[in-house]
C-alpha cells in the first residue's frame, strides 16, 4: 500500500511540473508572438511606421456629448459619400481622360436601375467600384506574387488592363460591340464609357434599347468576371449563352409583374435573332409567383 501511494505521489508530482513548465513555455511563446508579428511587418513593408489615425466616425462617436447622434452620424456617412464618389470619378479619369463630371452624374444614377436581381447590381457595382484583385493589387499585397497578366503577360495589371487595355479583352469587347451593332441596327461607339460604364445617354433615347444594351453590357462585363483567372477571354459564344441562360428568369419576372409586353418589347430583337430561344419550350406561370405578389 505505502509502495503504490508513494509511486501515485511521484505521478502527481511530475505532472505538475509538466504542467508548470508547459505553462511557462506557453508565456513565452505568447511574449514573442508580438515581435515575431512586428518583425515579419517590418520586413514585408520596409517602409515608415504605420500612423494610427482615428476616422472622422470614430472620432465623432466617441465624444462624451454628442447632441442628435442620428443625424450628426447620417450627416457625416452623406458627406463621407460625396468625397468617395469623387475620388472615384478621379481614379476613372486616370484611364478614361475624357470622362466629364456630367457623364459620371449619369453613370451613378441609371447603371444599376434597369438590372433586377440582386447578384447583379452587386456585379455590377463592383465594377464600378473597381472592387476585384487584380495582379497588381495582389503583388502588392505579396511581394512573391506576380503583377503581370495572366492573359497578355503584361506587367502591371491593374483593373482597368483587366477589363479593358487587355489585347485580349479588347478583342472581345469588339466582338460585343458588332454583335450588338448588328442586333439593334445602331453604332455602338468602342469606348471604355460606354461598354464598361453604361454611358449611354448618346446612344439611344428609347428607354426599351437602353435597357436591352443595359443588360447585354452587363453580361458582358459578367463574363470577364466569371473567366477572371483564365489564361483564354471569354468568347462571344460564351456571352451568348450567359444571356440565353438568363432569360427565362427575367420572362418569369415580368410575367409575374403582369408586364410580359414590356419583356417582349425589350428582348424581341434578340429572341428573333436567336433561334434557341425561340425554339424553347415556353412555361408562363399561371399565377404571379407568391414572392412577388404583396399580402392580400
Amino acid at each position: 500500500m505505502w509502495c503504490h501511494e508513494n509511486e501515485t505521489r511521484k505521478m502527481l508530482v511530475e505532472k505538475s511540473k509538466d504542467f508548470c513548465r508547459d505553462r511557462a513555455t506557453a508565456r513565452r511563446k505568447k511574449k514573442a508572438y508580438p515581435v515575431q508579428l512586428r518583425h515579419a511587418l517590418t520586413q514585408q513593408f520596409r517602409s515608415a511606421d504605420p500612423r494610427i489615425e482615428l476616422s472622422r466616425l470614430e472620432t465623432l462617436v466617441r465624444k462624451e456629448h454628442l447632441p442628435k447622434p442620428l443625424s450628426a452620424i447620417y450627416s457625416l456617412l452623406r458627406t463621407s459619400y460625396q468625397t468617395t464618389r469623387r475620388d472615384l470619378l478621379q481614379k476613372w479619369i486616370v484611364n478614361i481622360p475624357d470622362l466629364t463630371v456630367e457623364q459620371w452624374s449619369y453613370i451613378l444614377a441609371n447603371s444599376l436601375t434597369p438590372l433586377i436581381r440582386s447578384r447583379d447590381r452587386l456585379i455590377q457595382f463592383k465594377y464600378l467600384h473597381r472592387a476585384y484583385y487584380t495582379p497588381y493589387i495582389l503583388h502588392k499585397m505579396n511581394p512573391a506574387f506576380p503583377d503581370k497578366c495572366n492573359r497578355c503577360n503584361s506587367p502591371n495589371a491593374d483593373f482597368f488592363h483587366m477589363v479593358w487595355d487587355c489585347a485580349q479583352i479588347q478583342h472581345f469587347w469588339a466582338e460585343i460591340a458588332d454583335y450588338i451593332t448588328q442586333l439593334m441596327a445602331m453604332p455602338v461607339e468602342f469606348h471604355p464609357a460606354v461598354l464598361l460604364l453604361n454611358y449611354l445617354q448618346d446612344t439611344t433615347s428609347s428607354r426599351s434599347e437602353r435597357t436591352l444594351l443595359t443588360f447585354l453590357l452587363f453580361h458582358a462585363k459578367r463574363a470577364i468576371a466569371l473567366k477572371w483567372k483564365d489564361e483564354s477571354p471569354p468568347t462571344l459564344s460564351f456571352w451568348i449563352a450567359q444571356v440565353e441562360q438568363t432569360l427565362p428568369v427575367l420572362e418569369q419576372i415580368y410575367y409575374a409583374r403582369g408586364c410580359p409586353t414590356k419583356f417582349n418589347k425589350i428582348w424581341t430583337l434578340w429572341i428573333l435573332r436567336n433561334e434557341t430561344y425561340t425554339n424553347r419550350t415556353v412555361t408562363v406561370p399561371a399565377q404571379p409567383m407568391d414572392w412577388l405578389v404583396a399580402p392580400n
